[in-house]
C-alpha cells in the first residue's frame, strides 16, 4: 500500500523557501522539518511516527493559521492514514480540509492552495472508487480538475479516469484515457504514474479483445516497474502478461507469467 502513495507525498511535500534575506520564521522552520521528518518515516514504513510528525507540522501551521501548511498537512495525514487502512481517518482530514477552506475569504485562496486542494480531491475520487461509490467519485475527480491540479498530477487524474471507465464496463473509453495519460505522464516524467497508465491501458486492450495491444502494455509497465523496484506492481505486470498470453491461446506461457507474479508476491511478503 506505502509504495502506491509515495509518489503523492512528493509532491505534497514541495514547499516555498524563503528568499535571500528574509530569515525563515522558527515556527515554520519547525513546520517544514517535522513535515520531513514525517516523509522520511513513511518512506521507511514506520507509518504511526509519519503520522506523529505529520501531526506535528499540523499544529505549528495552525498555530499560525497558516492555509497552505494546514491543508497540506491534513492532506499528508489522510495519504498516511489511508496507507495504514485507517480509510475512516484518511476521510476524516480531508473533510477537515473542506471545512478549514470554507472559512477562508477568496483572497486567501491562492493558486498553490488551490492545486493542494485538487490534490485533495483526487484523493477523495481514489477513496470513493475503492468503496464502489463511483458517483461520487466521478464527482471529486470533476471537482480536483476544475480546481488547476498541478502539471504533475493531471496524468493521475486520467489514470483514475481510466480505472473507473474501466469498471463501468467503458473498456473503448477507458483505453483512449489511458494512453493519454501515458502521454501525459512520460511528457511530466512522472514514471511510476506512467507504468501505471500502461497497465490500466493493457487491462482495458484485454476487455476490448486485443491482448496483443495488451501484451505490448503490460511489457512497458514491467519495464518501468522493475526500474523503479516496485514489487506490488511488478507483481500485477507479470499477472497482465499471462492474462494477454492466455487470451492469445498461449497456455504455456500463461502458466509461466503467472508462477513469476506468484514468487514476486511471496518474495515481497504478500
Amino acid at each position: 500500500m506505502i509504495e502506491r502513495w509515495m509518489t503523492m507525498m512528493l509532491v505534497l511535500l514541495a514547499a516555498g523557501c524563503a528568499g535571500p534575506g528574509n530569515a525563515v520564521p522558527p515556527v515554520v522552520r519547525e513546520a517544514r522539518e517535522r513535515a520531513d521528518d514525517g516523509h522520511d518515516a513513511f518512506a521507511e514504513g514506520r507509518i504511526e511516527e509519519a503520522t506523529l510528525a505529520y501531526g506535528e507540522a499540523l499544529s505549528r501551521y495552525r498555530s499560525i493559521d497558516d492555509p497552505v501548511g494546514i491543508v497540506r498537512s491534513l492532506v499528508n495525514i489522510a495519504v498516511v492514514r489511508n496507507a495504514s487502512g485507517a480509510r475512516s481517518d484518511a476521510s476524516d482530514c480531508l473533510d477537515a480540509v473542506d471545512r478549514y477552506v470554507a472559512t477562508l475569504s477568496p483572497g486567501e485562496i491562492d493558486g498553490e492552495l488551490n492545486e493542494l486542494r485538487a490534490e485533495a480531491a483526487w484523493m477523495r475520487a481514489y477513496l470513493e472508487l475503492d468503496a464502489g461509490r463511483r458517483g461520487s467519485a466521478w464527482r471529486e475527480l470533476e471537482r480536483g480538475r476544475a480546481l488547476g491540479p498541478p502539471r504533475g498530477m493531471r496524468g493521475r487524474f486520467d489514470n483514475l479516469e481510466a480505472r473507473l471507465r474501466l469498471e463501468e464496463g467503458d473498456a473503448a473509453g477507458a483505453l483512449s484515457v489511458a494512453r493519454r495519460a501515458a502521454g501525459i505522464n512520460r511528457r511530466a516524467g512522472e514514471r511510476a504514474e506512467t507504468a501505471d497508465s500502461h497497465r490500466l491501458g493493457g487491462r482495458a486492450a484485454l476487455a476490448t479483445g486485443d491482448a496483443v495491444a495488451a501484451q505490448a502494455a503490460f511489457e512497458s509497465a514491467l519495464a518501468i516497474d522493475r526500474d523503479l523496484a516496485r514489487p506490488g506492481k511488478v507483481a500485477d505486470d507479470l499477472e497482465g502478461l499471462a492474462d494477454a498470453a492466455r487470451a492469445m491461446g498461449q497456455a504455456g506461457t500463461a502458466s509461466a507469467f503467472d508462477e513469476r507474479a506468484r514468487l514476486a508476491r511471496r518474495a515481497a511478503g504478500e
